[in-house]
């Protein structure tokens, strides 16, 4: 696919993406219907008449897109690697066949043939290097390379560090311990479903010209700095020169980003066809089950030493580790999931990675404990 520089819209499906996204919505049993239905009732009052056309026009052409699906033989395998993952999260849709594939796809690639062969190229490589995995974030493996001095762990132990079920555990070990294998089996299940879906998704293009063209009216109108800020709710400094878009037909509302380069010259976004700027994927967004599920992180007494350390000064894991007495590997695991809480934010240090404390985050939970436990009428500071 030809290199371009600046901020543009990528105005073709991304065949890969859509081929895991049909598959992961048809095994799942997430209908376009049911998919709308969520999405308008969480966001139809946000919308303008013009972006609630777009969607219905685009999902009463998508049924085609699932019956696709329906000639997939039966095969245990396909719910092996397409189930969804039970992971304590309201936003966070995985499956085993997710986190092989985005781990490694760079969201911009949008031949079928050629996005696979980067992404198992790409795979084989990083999992060949020296690195922790430290987390699972937006349906992909997180990995970070080992600090100056540090001493690499076996994967059995990086994985005991993922808080997820022990059958999720081990189906992890078995992909990331022979990858090539699995990346062989799984390919064997998607091949021809991509191949029916690329005639499906080309005859869709040109309803997406509306959507592909209000995107790149945003990217004219907005910096990508303010329009992370506008769509996530979350303070994202981004200083890449090449910045894409990508519209997930199948996606509908999610978004995945994030550098597509270790220089982080560029900067790859993957948004869900329903989603517009005034559809705040806010991953703050707080149920009562989510204040819990937040309480119960700060709760466990190092994730708190750890948030009032960096609360004083930025550090990084290694040093934050030996000044703790613990292994830097605990040490981005319990970082991992503080940043998953939206309380602790990265920043790129020279040669390594330093992380700071999200003030604004905190003291918004701290106001939404109180107003939820004393009620609206309570006062709006944090005591």
């Amino acid at each position: 696919m030809e290199n371009k520089m600046g901020k543009y819209v990528v105005r073709k499906p991304m065949i890969l993406y859509e081929t895991i996204e049909t598959i992961f919505r048809y095994v799942n049993g997430r209908t376009v219907a049911k998919e709308k239905e969520e999405f308008l009732k969480k966001y139809g009052n946000q919308l303008s008449p013009a972006h609630l056309e777009r969607i219905e026009l685009l999902s009463s052409h998508l049924e085609e897109v699932y019956q696709v699906c329906e000639a997939i033989p039966e095969s245990p395998k396909l719910a092996y690697y397409f189930q969804r993952w039970d992971m304590n999260s309201n936003w966070l849709h995985v499956c085993l066949a997710k986190l092989m594939i985005y781990s490694f796809f760079d969201f911009y690639t949008t031949d079928y043939q050629e996005a696979l062969d980067r992404t198992y190229e790409d795979a084989t490589k990083s999992l060949a290097m020296p690195v922790v995995l430290t987390e699972i974030r937006s349906a992909a493996l997180e990995f970070r390379s080992l600090e100056p001095g540090e001493q690499p762990v076996s994967l059995a132990e990086q994985l005991d560090g993922i808080k997820i079920q022990e059958q999720y555990r081990w189906r992890l070990y078995k992909v990331l311990s022979d990858y090539p294998q699995a990346f062989n089996e799984l390919r064997q299940l998607i091949d021809p479903v991509a191949s029916a879906l690329e005639a499906v998704f080309e005859q869709l293009r040109p309803l997406l010209v509306p959507t592909y063209d209000y995107w790149q009216e945003c990217l004219e109108r907005y910096s990508i700095s303010e329009l992370m800020r506008r769509m996530t709710n979350q303070d994202l400094e981004v200083h890449a020169t090449d910045i894409s878009i990508n519209v997930g037909i199948m996606g509908f509302r999610e978004m995945i980003w994030g550098y597509g380069n270790k220089e982080e010259t560029c900067y790859r976004i993957c948004i869900g066809s329903f989603l517009s700027e005034d559809t705040c994927i806010d991953r703050r967004a707080m149920s009562n089950e989510r204040i819990c599920n937040l309480l119960k992180v700060i709760s466990d007494s190092s994730k708190f030493e750890i948030l009032c350390r960096i609360s004083r000064e930025s550090s990084y894991c290694q040093e934050i580790a030996k000044e703790m007495g613990l292994s830097t590997a605990t040490v981005s695991r319990h970082m991992g999931l503080l940043m998953d809480a939206g309380f602790v934010h990265p920043r790129k240090g020279k040669n390594r990675i330093c992380y700071d404390v999200d003030r604004q985050a905190i003291s918004e939970f701290c106001e939404t404990v109180q107003k939820t436990l004393l009620g609206e009428n309570g006062p709006s500071h944090c005591g």
